[in-house]
């Protein structure tokens, strides 16, 4: 369970959304699609930032933290306004800020121990820059969501290397990491072209394929063997000193000593102790849920950015698979443009999609988000094409 609630932020009035494991929010332009993407990315992780630190203390003691990391990770100046709002609860954690009280409260929820570590990916829709741009690493140098992909991006190529044709456009990828780094394509030929020297939809398509293969599978491989720097093993460290606090205690109340010699259990050379078996095996549990990425969460902008409309629908069946057969479940938000994209995703059934789209307010500024009924998804479908010329029309 995830809901997200959203009042007066940017172009949004309000939007209440209850997110699935495959969710796509359509709508025109400058209408708050990004916004409520971006703001779910970000509560997102603010989430496991209090689940690794095991608390809330640093929003609590600067209560300005939370609005102003909004703003500062996502470009966000100008969208806050005196009566903005967001909430946001999981099965985890509950928390929200009111801007009308400067004000940001929080509360664990009963499940807060079942909390599974994400990797949290935002793929913006200027995905291409990694492609379009060769010197790309020295283009940005403020710290905000586009660089946080460039880094993802980094990881990624280096892990994937080369891939076999990708979404049938006769190209394979490759990362040269010998020759200036160089990422490039190979034609069905086997002639090597840069990638930047490439089709816009191919530079479009190459670093969200290979972001999402890392992040949906090379992730859990490269964990394991990363090697912790100092300031990294530190965090580290406090982390599992606040989950051997929290597996000790229940309710605020030590569990019972039933054992005489106490279990050691060794993380990372220290030694933890325990005097109840059942402390011992919740330890064991919190530390292989919180070490390492046990599930992928893709905010994801316009997918179909420069991509013929057949292709459009060869990428909407990749993220439907990853949603299905990777071994760590992988969870999608997506805004598109295309009915392309829409149809095709309503047309496959896709279990769990969840369909939102904006809806303008009458006579006042702004938008709400709604969430699709079951006839409303029909008629969508019924329309397709027809649908997106109609808008304003279809949301009345």
């Amino acid at each position: 369970m995830k809901r997200l609630i959203i009042k007066d932020l940017g172009p949004l009035k309000e939007a209440k959304v209850n997110l699935g494991r495959f969710n796509v929010i359509i709508g025109k332009q400058s209408s708050g699609k990004s916004t409520v993407l971006r703001t779910a990315c970000y509560c997102a992780w603010v989430e496991k930032y209090i689940e690794l630190a095991q608390s809330a203390d640093n929003f609590y003691d600067n209560q300005s933290a939370f609005i102003d990391g909004l703003v500062s990770y996502h470009k966000f100046s100008g969208y806050i306004k005196p009566s903005t709002y967001i909430e946001y609860e999981t099965d985890y954690m509950w928390f929200a800020y009111d801007n009308t009280k400067k004000f940001f409260d929080f509360a664990w929820k009963a499940k807060r121990k079942d909390y599974k570590r994400p990797k949290i990916s935002y793929i913006p829709s200027e995905r291409n820059i990694v492609s379009l741009i060769p010197d790309w690493k020295t283009q940005v140098s403020s710290y905000d969501c586009l660089l946080d992909y460039m880094k993802d991006w980094d990881i990624a190529r280096r892990y994937v290397r080369k891939t076999n044709d990708i979404l049938n456009l006769g190209v394979r990828y490759q990362f040269n990491e010998f020759a200036k780094e160089e990422d490039i394509i190979l034609l069905p030929s086997g002639q090597p072209l840069a990638l930047n020297n490439s089709s816009s939809g191919v530079q479009s398509v190459i670093p969200l394929f290979v972001s999402v293969d890392y992040i949906t599978r090379g992730i859990y491989e490269v964990e394991v063997d990363k090697k912790r720097t100092e300031r990294e093993r530190e965090k580290y460290m406090n982390l599992l000193v606040n989950l051997y606090r929290l597996s000790k205690f229940v309710d605020t109340k030590q569990l019972p000593i039933d054992l005489k010699e106490p279990i050691t259990i060794t993380v990372e050379k220290e030694d933890f102790l325990f005097y109840n078996k059942q402390a011992a095996e919740t330890f064991n549990d919190l530390v292989k849920r919180y070490s390492f990425t046990q599930r992928t969460d893709i905010y994801l902008e316009e997918p179909e950015n420069n991509l013929f409309p057949p292709t459009q629908c060869q990428l909407m069946d990749l993220l439907v698979d990853l949603t299905k057969r990777r071994k760590k479940t992988v969870s999608i938000f997506a805004t598109t443009h295309s009915p392309y994209v829409l149809t095709h995703l309503m047309q496959e059934q896709v279990p769990g999609l969840r369909l939102f789209f904006t809806h303008p307010i009458n006579d006042e500024e702004g938008y709400v988000i709604q969430q699709a009924t079951d006839d409303e998804v029909q008629e969508i479908y019924d329309n397709g094409l027809d649908m997106f010329f109609n808008y304003e029309a279809f949301v009345k």
